[in-house]
């Protein structure tokens, strides 16, 4: 009966695994194999991981020989080991996420602007007439230019806001006055506000549960939770998850919000050598992959060494020929032709008739 899998934790680690082989079965050379690893922490002389091995994942902690410059935890990552097995080389998984959608871009506008994703708080307005007429938001830190005649006549209002609302393909700027009536309404590209909103929150964290990101920003209080699609989504394989806040930057790419990560690779260098406990986990995690059996059934008489199907590599003209000729040879031997004694009672049933 095969042993679960068992993994020590000490100084040196050691790994037993079953296999139908035995003992006697040997494990593969190291070479450039990956394992996949989350919730990375690091510590002062030692780093903790969760392994993804035989359908489950497993915790690790490794002594190192230092302390490393590197982030307090990574969410998720690739880990490699050196031939001589005392380098432990993460590649942390990078992030792109696309937010292409005017509800999301509008969600992330209201948060620096009030606070709060779902409130569309108007925006203070300034009025611009020297030297080219604009309008200025200063929230956003954006400007608009419009015309001499539109500048003066707004500008002749007091009290004025500005309010930024979504449409199905960009955005509609309108200006209201105290009374909240409507004095001038214009569109905005969505590839501007992301622009606009770039220029804002550059960088942030970023969290992701499933098919929801959380997102905070250094100088705002609070986060956001935005729903993206499972495809949008490059974060997660089909073994990780990743509940750790990392590091993101936010870039305009013509229409769209797209959150990146750009994490370096870290390299850390172990007390004892770990080739051995990393060479069985591989192993281990290859044994676990399933096997494509074929679905339908072969029938015997279409394996290659069926003479059927060596008269179907040709045609059924072929076939037919064949057929015939072991019709004639099976009609050709004795015990094909009625015996005299079985013939008699025929011929005496016939005459009395």
């Amino acid at each position: 009966m095969n042993k679960p899998t068992q993994i020590t934790l000490a100084n040196s680690l050691s790994v037993s695994h079953s296999s139908h082989n035995g003992a006697g079965q040997q494990i593969p050379v190291l070479g450039e194999q990956t394992l996949s690893a989350k919730n990375i922490v690091f510590a002062k002389g030692s780093v903790q991981l969760e392994v993804y091995v035989d359908k489950h994942w497993q915790t690790l902690r490794l002594a190192t020989t230092e302390s490393q410059s590197t982030p307090a935890r990574i969410a998720s990552a690739d880990i490699q080991l050196s031939h001589d097995g005392k380098q432990l080389t993460i590649l942390p998984t990078q992030t792109a996420i696309s937010l292409h959608q005017t509800k999301q871009l509008q969600s992330i506008l209201n948060f620096i602007n009030s606070g709060d994703q779902l409130n569309n708080k108007p925006l203070s307005l300034q009025i611009i007439l020297q030297p080219a007429a604009k309008l200025l938001l200063n929230q956003l830190d954006a400007s608009i230019p419009v015309n001499k005649e539109l500048a003066q006549l707004l500008h002749n209002e007091t009290g004025l806001k500005a309010i930024i609302t979504p449409n199905s393909r960009n955005f509609t700027l309108s200006i209201v006055n105290r009374f909240a009536d409507t004095l001038h309404q214009q569109p905005i590209s969505q590839a501007k506000l992301a622009v606009w909103l770039t220029k804002l929150v550059p960088q942030g964290q970023l969290q992701l549960d499933k098919n929801t990101i959380t997102l905070s920003f250094n100088n705002y209080n609070g986060n956001l939770k935005l729903t993206v699609p499972p495809s949008n989504n490059q974060l997660h394989s089909q073994h990780q998850a990743n509940t750790v806040a990392q590091k993101v930057q936010l870039i305009a790419v013509n229409e769209q919000l797209i959150i990146k990560t750009q994490q370096p690779k870290i390299a850390l260098l172990l007390k004892n050598s770990l080739t051995h406990t990393f060479q069985a986990l591989v192993q281990k995690s290859q044994l676990s992959t399933p096997t494509n059996f074929p679905t339908t059934p072969v029938s015997p008489s279409l394996v290659s060494s069926s003479p059927i199907s060596s008269w179907l590599q040709h045609s059924f003209a072929d076939l037919k020929t064949r057929i015939n000729d072991a019709v004639r040879y099976f009609e050709s031997k004795p015990f094909s032709q009625l015996s005299p004694s079985s013939a008699k009672p025929s011929m005496a049933t016939s005459t009395q008739r």
